[in-house]
């Protein structure tokens, strides 16, 4: 058996606010360079100016100003009453980004950033700029930041110099940057209840040409990108999610959740996770399963696929009696292909 493999990236979409402050920083803009234009060429007009080349001087700053000044100050206008938002948002890999940069989209492996510079307002992460030797991605105007960069310090080299905007000579510590992160309180990307799909790694999405010239020069190309979100962060969708790790991680196949029965507690490193309500997590389950999550008069049973970020696949199967004190089976099998 051959398992399809679906190369699924996780969406950073753009956050709504940062759009609308980005609008009213260029509309600042704008209308500052309008007013600056406007009393530039009173100052200009109002001056007598000796003839000679001094005069030639002035007329030509003056002809500049006309020009280029109302110019940019319309464009900067217009640029902030559209909202554009096409192609800012940032999507996610396993070990890669995407994301708006210099020349368009660009591609950036977690392994090759080697500077990152923060954006970080109230002690949290809102936007942050990505770089590498050739490589430059944007992510100001997306929604939780902190994600990709807890990604990229998880992941990425040791040898990352993080910056703070506004501070350009003062680089962050490691620790500091674990602060940041932790005070934006997002979780870790193989914690987001994704709604049941495989991230793609990059050699998955980009598979590597043949021959020098053809890889340094040549279009890269690509697989079909699927992008996708994440379901709201519950503590059913967390708890399900470590659940599945825990029952991966002892190499346990069926386990059985009872009504009579409490739910146990479970650990994310040093953290220990109390459970949920049951109703929540059979909810989250069978949303997994692509079933209703609402109570059913009999037995039902939904199968998914998931995937860790050890690498290891397994097919999830559950069977759900709402009726009984046996109210769910789980099945996790690993996949293999043959």
């Amino acid at each position: 058996m051959i398992v399809e493999r679906d190369n699924y990236v996780y969406m950073l979409g753009v956050d709504d606010e940062a759009l609308v402050r980005r609008a009213q920083r260029l509309k600042i803009l704008g209308l500052g360079l309008l007013a600056a234009s406007l009393g530039i060429v009173g100052l200009i007009a109002i001056i007598p100016w000796p003839a000679g080349p001094l005069r030639s001087f002035a007329v030509a700053v003056l002809v500049l100003v006309v020009l280029l000044g109302p110019a940019l100050a319309v464009a900067c206008l217009v640029f902030a009453r559209s909202g554009r938002a096409t192609g800012m948002e940032v999507l996610m890999g396993r070990d890669f980004l995407l994301g708006p940069g210099i020349t368009g989209q660009e591609l950036l492996a977690y392994r090759n950033v080697r500077r990152v510079k923060l954006d970080v307002t109230d002690g949290r992460i809102v936007g942050a700029t990505l770089a590498a030797r050739i490589s430059t991605i944007g992510a100001g105007l997306v929604k939780d930041p902190a994600i990709l960069i807890r990604a990229v310090f998880e992941q990425g080299s040791d040898r990352i110099r993080w910056y703070r905007r506004g501070r350009p000579f003062t680089r962050l510590s490691r620790e500091e940057v674990r602060e940041l992160i932790e005070r934006s309180q997002v979780p870790p990307l193989q914690e987001l209840p994704l709604p049941s799909v495989t991230l793609a790694r990059l050699e998955d999405v980009f598979p590597a040409e043949r021959g020098f010239f053809r890889r340094l020069f040549g279009p890269r190309t690509s697989n079909n990108i699927k992008a996708v979100t994440s379901e709201p962060f519950t503590p059913a969708t967390r708890y399900v999610s470590l659940l599945l790790e825990e029952m991966c991680r002892q190499r346990s196949i069926a386990r059985i959740l009872k009504r009579s029965e409490p739910l146990p507690v479970l650990t994310s490193g040093t953290e220990k996770v109390a459970p949920p309500p049951l109703e929540d997590v059979l909810g989250w389950l069978k949303t997994m399963c692509r079933l209703d999550p609402q109570a059913q008069p009999g037995p039902a049973e939904g199968f998914t696929r998931v995937e860790f970020f050890d690498g290891t696949r397994h097919s999830l199967l559950c069977r759900f009696d709402d009726t009984s004190d046996t109210c769910c089976q789980i099945r996790l099998e690993p996949l293999t292909a043959e």
